[in-house]
């Protein structure tokens, strides 16, 4: 998964500069806040009801993780209360 992982125990399976058994992630980055949360399309209005995953990363200078937390919750305030529409009127 994209926000967390462990690099393979044998060198040669590894990414070039990479170490064995390394952590890696999106996680890891330093100075940055980090959320993420799965949405369904048809929360937002479109005519379709699978989830896709959305990822925020802001960084510490610009509010880390409460600006990240903050956006969530704007997103969840705001489901279900759009409009509904056709495909196309996109």
């Amino acid at each position: 998964f994209i926000l967390r992982g462990r690099n393979p125990e044998t060198p040669q399976d590894c990414y070039e500069g990479t170490e064995p058994g390394a952590e890696w992630g999106l996680e890891y980055i330093q100075g940055y806040g980090l959320r993420w949360d799965m949405f369904y399309s048809s929360d937002w209005g479109l005519p379709q009801s699978r989830p896709r995953v959305y990822i925020v990363m802001v960084r510490e200078d610009c509010g880390g993780q409460k600006a990240a937390e903050r956006i969530f919750q704007i997103l969840e305030a705001c489901m279900g209360r759009l409009p509904r529409g056709a495909l196309n009127d996109f």
